[in-house]
């Protein structure tokens, strides 16, 4: 079975870092401060935040501390730190997927919900925005609607 490296963060370790990040902004809480409580360095707490490095669960616990985190979020967080740790379902399968597909899988797999895009349904939206817009052309439009950006952004 071939090992894949991961150049991304796993989803978990994205929500983990994400909710850790939010906590510490709603708590007032200054990443120089939790470099001194927890004896890191500033890169360290710079990767924990951005999911670029990974995070313990006593570290888990004593951010939580830190920023006066809710007992029930605090056990979500120790939760999703060790299970960010795990391999996916899809890790024994490693063989037989062509390892550009890891993260697809493991998206879908964590996808709590989905949503559908109907392109053709905007094509026609398009279309009929057309003659309320004062154009007779999706190109003549789209030519507008860049020319209004232009001027908006050179008032700036």
């Amino acid at each position: 079975m071939r090992m894949s490296k991961r150049a991304q963060p796993t989803v978990r370790k994205r929500r983990l870092a994400a909710t850790l990040r939010s906590l510490r902004d709603q708590a007032g809480v200054s990443p120089e401060q939790v470099k001194e409580e927890l004896d890191w360095s500033r890169s360290t707490v710079s990767k924990v935040e951005t999911a670029n490095m990974g995070v313990s669960v006593s570290d888990v616990r004593v951010l939580c501390e830190l920023y006066g985190t809710d007992h029930k979020i605090t056990e979500w967080l120790v939760k999703t730190a060790r299970d960010a740790k795990r391999r996916g379902w899809w890790a024994s399968y490693n063989d037989a997927m062509p390892s550009i597909f890891e993260d697809y899988v493991e998206l879908e797999s964590e996808a709590t919900c989905a949503h559908y895009f109907d392109l053709r349904r905007r094509y026609r939206s398009l279309h009929a925005t057309v003659p309320l817009m004062g154009s007779r052309t999706v190109g003549e439009l789209l030519a507008r609607l860049g020319r209004r950006v232009k001027v908006r952004a050179s008032l700036r």
